[in-house]
């Protein structure tokens, strides 16, 4: 049985143990437990992997390495985002002149910023983490977009194309209709190098032109490439060969 899986009458279900120091961050608890919606065991384990993964990245942000803080953002921002796009942060209201979505924007809002414990700054500004500052960008922005204005914080958190590549992964390879194959490892090299070689670069800033020196590039490079010297300079990005060669 897969390490995080649990099995329930009503299904399987994903645990994980939350390390000591971190605990305080998740009211105390020891072990995260949360039901995977699911029978099928190949599933859940697919999906037990994705939340490990994304807990883990949660984890890393708390400790406070930069990369996951700024991936951890990144996700937030999304799907607050979406909550709002979807119409799922809807609430009540009985008054028709007012929007269902938009109400339910402003008490989550509220909500965030009048959490117990919240400090202020010395112009009575609430002091955001940055989970909760990207939670209050993505449904602002959201908001935008529905009264058909441009976004104004969607730069700042859009995830770099390997990172929604590999989740569009994770996706696919938990989904119940996906064949056996070895499609996924080809797919995972691909997105590596796609990934090396634009860097940070969101899907939506890769140009022509950048696809074009990536497409030229490939057909410069030897069919031992990975393998040699090339793979053995340390610190050495794909995109560095366009440079060399």
């Amino acid at each position: 049985m897969a390490k995080h899986l649990k099995r329930r009458k009503r299904g399987w279900y994903f645990q994980l143990d939350i390390p000591q120091h971190l605990r305080p961050h998740f009211g105390g608890k020891a072990r995260i437990e949360q039901t995977l919606s699911t029978r099928d065991e190949t599933l859940a384990e697919a999906r037990a992997q994705k939340l490990a993964g994304e807990y883990k990245l949660k984890f890393y942000a708390l400790e406070g390495r930069p990369s996951a803080q700024e991936e951890v953002a990144q996700r937030v921002y999304q799907q607050s985002a979406e909550s709002v796009l979807s119409g799922e942060i809807a609430a009540y209201v009985d008054r028709p002149e007012v929007d269902p979505v938009e109400f339910g924007a402003e008490l989550q809002i509220e909500k965030v910023i009048e959490k117990p414990g919240r400090k202020y700054d010395s112009d009575g500004d609430p002091i955001l983490t940055e989970e909760e500052q990207a939670e209050v960008s993505g449904i602002l922005d959201a908001l935008r977009q529905r009264r058909g204005k441009a976004p104004q914080h969607r730069n700042r958190y859009e995830p770099a194309f390997e990172v929604v590549a590999n989740e569009w992964l994770s996706s696919w390879e938990s989904s119940r209709d996906r064949r056996p194959s070895n499609t996924a490892a080809q797919y995972r090299s691909a997105i590596r190098v796609f990934g090396d070689y634009w860097g940070k670069k969101p899907i939506r800033e890769v140009t022509e032109r950048d696809v074009a020196q990536f497409v030229e590039l490939l057909k410069k490079l030897p069919p031992t490439y990975g393998r040699g010297k090339l793979a053995k300079l340390p610190g050495l990005r794909f995109g560095d060969l366009w440079v060399i060669g």
